[in-house]
């Protein structure tokens, strides 16, 4: 690992060095605004892309033409159309409103700022040109750039059907309105520690029951970590401390919540926390209150029941129009683009992983599994992935991953994961790997089976509740706006 982490510092070395000659070369030539599209920069013969009112607007015919749109325009109208697929696009002189044609379905929709005309050439907004198309955009001020990158156009001509069906599937299943899961989890950390290499572990068990209904919710843990805490202590502390302080050792969970409401009460019973903290944590009858509606209110996002209704959706959403490759789409455009030698470049490499491990074109059959093998390799560096996608029917009831990666200098780590989940029935086993000096172990086991009565949403009768924005924590900063010039 060390001859990768001095490839990396002589590789980043380079490239910031490499960044300032080429900001600097930007800063010596004037203050053109480039047009890149899908990576490549777009050639301006005779009209260049322009900031005006605080956003970018662009030449209409090059703009378009490099999304691979069909461009038309009306002098009587005064409109300028572009097509492609089965999108229609049309923009009037002057008018903030645009209309969009997508399957043969019009709607009508508003932009921030009206497409001119100066010298002869029609200019558009560039955020509202890139977005009717499905396309993200985004600035990067030090190189004087607009990026419009095509998410779809990203995924080629992958599908992925197999996927579709699987989630489908799942989605006809029926769920328990009234559930009981109950299950146990170890985690297991081993290092290599003193001169001479000696391995130590440090183990925990936790046991959990969760008891769910539409819209109420109760999760219960219990562990004792007097095992861990031994090992940690080692022989500091006398035969009597240490006996004491394994005796505290003990710890409960109880977290109550209302979907309907957003509130979430939550309880640590611990003797050790009470000890440590003179009795002020730790007690079964304290218990704190978190609001989500006032969490997502500094948020400045939605309110709770805004994001449930928005959660309650899904189901249909997938059941609809939206499948897997349009939820990749939609994750690539989450990527926020500021960098023009590098963004396109991450976003396609992105595109390229989805596609090895997701896609129909992807996977082989072999029995009732799908198997994915993917392997990637850049200086000095070697990736093997393999997948399994294990099935039941339509199901998808199973995964298995397989990975291990080496650098230049012998460094390895290896990992494997396994996860079921078949009627009910769910197994999570994990195991990593790293240079043979850290190995991380988890096993989880649970099952879940119809259950009756409601779970308790409220603490019990005598408990002290004590809201969690009274603690003194401080407030979620409010989502500010930049200043620069806007695509």
């Amino acid at each position: 690992m060390k001859g990768l982490k001095k490839a990396m510092a002589l590789l980043c070395a380079v490239a910031m060095t490499a960044g300032l000659m080429t900001v600097s070369a930007f800063g010596a030539q004037d203050n053109t605004i480039r047009l890149q599209v899908n990576g490549a920069y777009v050639a301006m013969t005779d009209a260049a892309p322009e900031a005006k009112g605080g956003r970018t607007f662009v030449p209409v015919r090059a703009a378009f033409e490099a999304l691979g749109a069909d461009v038309s325009w009306s002098p009587s109208a005064k409109t300028v159309t572009a097509v492609r697929g089965d999108t229609t696009v049309t923009m009037a002189l002057d008018s903030t409103e645009a209309t969009v044609t997508e399957n043969g379905a019009s709607r009508v929709l508003a932009m921030d700022a009206a497409p001119y005309a100066r010298d002869g050439r029609t200019y558009v907004p560039v955020r509202f040109a890139a977005q009717a198309f499905s396309c993200a955009v985004g600035w990067d001020g030090s190189a004087r750039t607009v990026m419009i990158v095509d998410m779809d156009a990203l995924l080629g001509d992958a599908t992925f059907d197999r996927l579709d069906g699987w989630l489908a599937a799942s989605l006809k299943e029926e769920t328990l309105d009234n559930a009981r899961t109950t299950g146990t989890a170890q985690f297991k950390l081993t290092t290599a520690t003193g001169a001479a290499g000696k391995k130590q572990t440090y183990p925990l068990k936790l046991d959990f029951t969760s008891h769910a209904t539409e819209t109420k919710q109760q999760l219960t843990m219990e562990t004792n970590f007097s095992e861990l805490a031994g090992l940690l202590v080692g022989t500091d502390l006398s035969a009597s401390d240490r006996a004491e302080l394994l005796r505290l050792c003990k710890a409960a969970l109880d977290a109550r919540m209302d979907l309907a409401t957003g509130k979430v009460y939550l309880n640590i019973e611990c003797p050790l926390l009470q000890e440590m903290s003179s009795g002020a944590m730790g007690s079964s009858k304290l218990w704190y209150l978190l609001d989500m509606n006032e969490l997502m209110e500094q948020a400045g996002g939605p309110n709770w029941s805004e994001y449930m209704a928005s959660v309650a959706e899904l189901p249909k959403m997938m059941d609809g129009d939206t499948g897997f490759r349009e939820m990749l789409v939609t994750i690539l455009s989450s990527y926020e683009l500021t960098d023009a030698e590098y963004d396109y470049e991450m976003l396609a490499l992105m595109a390229r992983v989805y596609c090895a491990l997701l896609s129909d074109q992807a996977m082989v059959k072999n029995g009732s599994d799908y198997v994915v093998d993917w392997s990637y390799s850049e200086g000095g560096t070697a990736m093997q992935l393999k997948m399994t996608y294990q099935t039941s029917g339509e199901r998808l009831v199973g995964v298995v991953m397989d990975l291990s990666a080496k650098d230049s200098s012998g460094d390895a780590v290896t990992m494997n994961m396994k996860v079921r989940d078949d009627r009910g029935n769910t197994s999570i086993v994990f195991r990593c790997n790293l240079m043979d000096e850290v190995a991380i172990d988890f096993d989880l086991t649970a099952k879940t089976v119809k259950a009756t009565g409601t779970p308790p949403v409220e603490p019990p009768a005598g408990a002290e509740i004590v809201n969690f924005f009274d603690m003194g924590v401080a407030p979620l900063p409010e989502q500010g706006e930049t200043t620069s010039v806007v695509a």
